[in-house]
């Protein structure tokens, strides 16, 4: 075999590896399972995804220039914290992007999408406040605001949504660890869901507004 394709084979593998130990990381980081201040070791983190020391540290090096993550010399990696002008921030640009990409959404209805649509608003409507669901149901939540970025049609209006909808998803599990998160009896990103389904711009545009504005309102408490 080419010794270049040999290089390559081996290039790509271990960018492979890197992007599977990436999203080992990021999922334990959106899941809430990564405390805060609870420091990370490449070894540790190596052994329990079964693969080297290299793709992980590389995932991790991503994570920091990403500043998901930062690295704290002698002791490893922890989740960057988030400060309320970034999360403040955050509220104002989804303010932006999802009320337009919801107004595009009810534009785009199709009978392929108003089928999906009918199979969220089954899926979603009973909302269960257990402890145990409360990652479930922020998960769920994120699932429905991505799922009406790409309705909207447009790529890189999606393509920007998603990262500031996970920022968004670690400030929630703060919250939710802080006892100041709670499900809403009322469900409202299936109202959003029906809104869109009716064609509804303006009723979909303002749910999805007071939907957004739900944690702004909780950290203005403080």
């Amino acid at each position: 075999m080419n010794a270049d394709i040999v290089v390559r084979a081996r290039a790509a593998q271990s960018q492979t590896r890197k992007e599977e130990a990436y999203r080992l990381i990021l999922d334990m980081i959106l899941h809430g399972e990564v405390k805060e201040y609870e420091f990370l070791a490449e070894q540790r983190l190596a052994e329990a995804f079964g693969m080297s020391r290299a793709p992980v540290r590389e995932a991790l090096h991503a994570l920091c220039t990403e500043r998901i993550m930062e690295s704290v010399p002698r002791m490893g990696y922890r989740v960057a914290p988030i400060s309320l002008r970034e999360i403040l921030d955050c509220v104002e640009v989804r303010l932006l992007l999802e009320t337009e990409s919801v107004r595009r959404a009810c534009l785009n209805r199709s009978p392929e999408s108003l089928e999906m649509l009918d199979d969220l608003i089954v899926r979603y409507s009973c909302v269960n406040d257990s402890d145990e669901n409360l990652h479930l149901w922020i998960s769920s939540a994120d699932s429905i605001h991505l799922f009406l970025a790409e309705m909207s049609n447009n790529v890189i209006l999606a393509r920007c949504i998603a990262p500031i909808i996970d920022l968004i998803r670690r400030a929630s599990i703060q919250l939710i660890h802080e006892g100041r998160l709670k499900p809403k009896e009322e469900h409202l990103h299936v109202s959003i869901l029906k809104a869109v389904r009716d064609g509804d711009s303006e009723k979909a545009q303002a749910l999805m507004r007071e939907d957004i504005l739900v944690l702004k309102n909780i950290l203005l408490q403080r």
